[in-house]
């Protein structure tokens, strides 16, 4: 049976936190908490993303590394960024948006979330203390953020031999292949919200929905405040070569992209106990980088770039991929003017010159920027989400397919006999070719 997970020619990534130029990021010391591996243990019942996690270990040479003697304590990460305009009023979602159109200044769900959310569901407005009705605006300064500034080894402590953040493109003539566990290398605020701090009594208000550790049908959180943050497999296949389409193609996963440090984008909407739905930085305090988890899951939102932007460039550099095969760049353009929805379309992205492909290129990108939807809000390209999420743990709501359609796949991908060495000296980057550890 051929193998169906590419071989590994490291192409592009960012190596532990701050540093450029190395294709798989791990951060964090190189420690055990037990004699046995828990971590995807519950995924599913073929074990599947332990598989996974071990053929990228021993893909990319990492194994045999030492476990320290005794446990860590809580590591802690600074935020390197080269944004000197420090963000304080993020633009809310308008007023009893529907979501279930194409419009600028909103999303645009498909079938899946209709089904999931009712065709006369709009988006609520707000009364927490950081939203203020009057201007329809999110103010941060008054954001009580979920503590805490910890590195990915934090999460991912006791998957031997490597804790920390493991992600890796690769890509051939058609495709780019991400793949890694889930855990960005940029900080991250403590999961489970700790019960003595300010956000804990939004979180745990809030429902928590189903806990993956129970296995399905299983059993939820008790509340949002109760989730925490584990790896999962990512393995994500996207086009090189995406094709602007006329008509938008609707959002049917919350899953919307994944950032070159190895976190997702997730869709912006999220609901109450009461199952209103709501512009979720407007409802749930993120922690200071723009994240927070959902069945484990470890996402971005809103003010997702904090951390992202790590050279001073503009037009802004690339930060990620949508799942269409689009990239997902910066706020900034050419003359360092933040960009705003009124240049961007329906989707939140627009043609302009920007960095690709190791030279400035007129295409079409979707922008993150201060105002809702923040990053995408349809897709402008075609997504088959079978054939772009592949072997990905998928979260339970709003899902194309339900949890009991998981297996493994066996792709005839031609990735397997063709790898490609690429050259640093035209690129943007320099990019090593030796997986990274630390």
């Amino acid at each position: 049976m051929r193998n169906r997970y590419p071989a590994l020619t490291p192409v592009y990534g960012l190596g532990s936190y701050g540093r450029t130029g190395t294709s798989i990021n791990i951060s964090g010391p190189r420690t055990r908490l037990g004699s046995q591996s828990r971590i995807f243990s519950y995924y599913n019942s073929k074990g599947q993303g332990q598989e996974y996690i071990q053929y990228l270990i021993k893909a990319l040479g990492l194994g045999g590394i030492p476990p320290s003697p005794s446990p860590p304590s809580p590591p802690e990460c600074t935020c390197i960024s080269s944004d000197e305009n420090e963000i304080r009023f993020l633009k809310n979602s308008p007023p009893n948006l529907n979501p279930f159109i194409p419009q600028k200044n909103g999303i645009y769900l498909g079938e899946a979330f209709k089904e999931h959310l009712g065709e006369d569901t709009r988006l609520s407005t707000s009364n927490t203390s950081w939203f203020d009705p009057s201007t329809n605006m999110i103010d941060l300064s008054n954001m009580p953020w979920v503590n805490g500034a910890v590195c990915a080894s934090y999460y991912n402590t006791s998957c031997d031999p490597v804790p920390g953040s493991i992600f890796v493109i690769k890509e051939d003539d058609n495709y780019r292949y991400l793949m890694g566990n889930g855990i960005p290398n940029t900080p991250m605020g403590i999961f489970p919200v700790q019960p003595w701090t300010e956000a804990y009594k939004y979180y745990s208000a809030a429902p928590g929905g189903h806990d993956p550790r129970t296995g399905y049908p299983g059993s939820d959180y008790s509340s949002a405040a109760a989730i925490g943050v584990s790896p999962y497999p990512v393995n994500i296949r996207i086009t090189k070569n995406p094709q602007v389409n006329d008509t938008p193609s609707p959002i049917n996963y919350i899953i919307i992209g994944y950032t070159l440090t190895g976190a997702a984008w997730h869709a912006e909407i999220a609901n109450d106990a009461s199952d209103n739905w709501y512009n979720p930085v407007s409802i749930l305090p993120p922690d200071y980088f723009g994240g927070h988890p959902y069945e484990q899951q470890y996402h971005l939102h809103a003010y997702s770039w904090r951390c992202l932007l790590k050279e001073k460039i503009y037009p802004s550099p690339l930060l990620g991929y949508a799942l269409d095969g689009f990239g997902i760049y910066g706020p900034y353009d050419k003359d360092g003017n933040m960009i705003t929805n009124d240049q961007l379309d329906e989707c939140h992205g627009l043609t302009s010159e920007v960095m690709w492909e190791g030279e400035m290129t007129n295409i079409y990108h979707y922008v993150c920027n201060t105002e809702y939807p923040y990053c995408v809000g349809a897709f402008r390209g075609t997504v088959n989400y079978d054939e772009v999420l592949r072997d990905t743990q998928r979260a339970t709501c709003c899902l194309y397919t339900s949890p009991d359609d998981h297996h493994s796949h066996n792709h005839n991908d031609s990735t397997e006999n063709e790898e490609h060495n690429h050259s640093t000296e035209d690129e943007e980057h320099d990019h090593s070719t030796e997986p990274h550890h630390d």
